[in-house]
């Protein structure tokens, strides 16, 4: 019963983001706690600004290093077409005066500094499971040069060094994005660089296919099995629209949360033809 006490009597404990009333929760707990869904939108001129859409109704909770952080109002990065961005470097180290730099994927990480100012930056380089609180990990920047935690809130995709960068809509997880088409390969298994997936272990993404020749199987799948022909791992099976006058009326072949690679990519085996079939992307699956 004292331990039922003890566990349940609260008192005010402060920290640099602010006073909040607390109780015994064990360290194992809160380092494994896991975080709901992170509202992002993008706006502005070419989708340059990402903004964490934290309000009141709807706050972000998260764990940087030992201290609680309750954001309920929103914080932005813009990128600028000239040299004035800031921007976390490899090495983890927050850089300025860089320019927006090369078509890809931008990571974006939210920070607290010594003094409690709350920083969101982008970076080339993705997440990975970091130290975190107490015996916990969290899904941070790797760079071993951080002069904060940096925490992985989600991310971006620049499709021109104006910058510009795609529209997307984010619910829950999910964002979902206008169409990325990649040619898919000839009847051996073969990756299919998705440039636009973010290279993070355990995001998943959804599309369709189309372009086949009537009748053609398409699989798609997580990775290869070097010791047999044709393997596609943990792979799905479509069947998309052909080009002939006779599939104009077939539907689509979708598919929904197929893994990826550490590297963000698929492996895809056409049927048997030479046929081009498109692979498209329009949902990404995040993992915060």
């Amino acid at each position: 019963m004292a331990a039922n006490k003890a566990f349940g009597r609260s008192r005010t404990i402060e920290g640099k983001a602010g006073a909040f009333e607390a109780t015994l929760v064990p360290l194992d707990l809160l380092g494994h706690t896991r975080l709901r869904p992170i509202p992002i939108t993008v706006s502005g001129t070419s989708n340059r600004t990402f903004t964490v859409n934290a309000s009141v109704s709807n706050p972000v909770f998260y764990w940087d290093g030992q201290d609680f952080v309750s954001l309920k109002e929103t914080i932005a990065h813009s990128f600028s077409t000239g040299s004035t961005n800031t921007a976390i470097a490899t090495t983890g180290a927050r850089a300025t005066a860089q320019t927006p730099g090369a078509i890809g994927v931008r990571y974006y990480y939210l920070g607290l500094d010594t003094t409690g100012a709350l920083a969101l930056e982008p970076s080339t380089v993705g997440p990975s499971y970091v130290e975190g609180p107490f015996p916990g990990t969290i899904l941070g920047h790797p760079g071993v040069a951080r002069d904060r935690v940096w925490r992985y809130v989600g991310f971006s995709f620049m499709s021109a060094t104006t910058p510009t960068f795609d529209y997307f809509v984010k619910v829950g997880n999910c964002y979902a994005f206008s169409n990325h088409a990649y040619a898919g390969v000839d009847t051996q298994p073969g990756t299919v660089t998705l440039s636009v997936v973010p290279a993070i272990p355990g995001i998943q993404v959804g599309g369709f296919c189309t372009g086949a020749a009537t009748g053609q199987v398409v699989e798609l799948g997580l990775a290869t099995d070097a010791t047999l022909t044709n393997a596609v791992v943990g792979s799905i099976r479509l069947k998309p629209a052909g080009a002939s006058a006779a599939a104009v009326n077939e539907p689509y072949a979708s598919f929904d949360h197929l893994e990826t690679t550490a590297t963000g990519d698929i492996v895809a085996q056409i049927e048997a033809t030479a046929t081009t079939v498109n692979i498209v992307v329009n949902r990404i699956h995040d993992l915060v």
